[in-house]
């Protein structure tokens, strides 16, 4: 069990992340769309695809936004906006993470042709 400060802490950011998350798919819906009925819905979806245990809730999160939001805001808005969740929560970060994986490559690349290149000392006295 973590300390109390810990799990305070962990409370905290999962707090934030949620909000996070409900904020952005509330940012990519039509005007209408409340930030606390996203979120509600959002919780939903989640306890959903808990019960279900698809991986990463896919597609069953779109059904239950569908399901409650659809009716008001339209099928199709809200599927635009869960795919643009999808790709700022999901493809996002993977991009991000590959190019800092290349250039990290790259870079011990190149350290390891410049270690190389130099002479070991105990050669060069020679």
């Amino acid at each position: 069990m973590p300390s109390l400060r810990i799990a305070l802490m962990q409370l905290a950011l999962s707090v934030i992340v949620w909000a996070d998350i409900a904020s952005v798919i509330a940012h990519f819906l039509p005007a209408k769309a409340e930030f606390v009925t996203v979120a509600g819905v959002l919780f939903l979806s989640t306890v959903a695809g808990l019960l279900i245990r698809v991986p990463a809730g896919v597609g069953v999160t779109e059904v239950v936004f569908v399901a409650v939001l659809g009716p008001v805001l339209g099928s199709s808005a809200v599927i635009a906006a869960l795919l643009a969740y999808r790709a700022v929560f999901q493809l996002l970060p993977v991009l991000l993470a590959t190019v800092v994986y290349l250039l990290m490559e790259l870079y011990q690349r190149r350290q390891s042709r410049v270690a190389s290149a130099a002479p070991i000392p105990s050669q060069a006295l020679q």
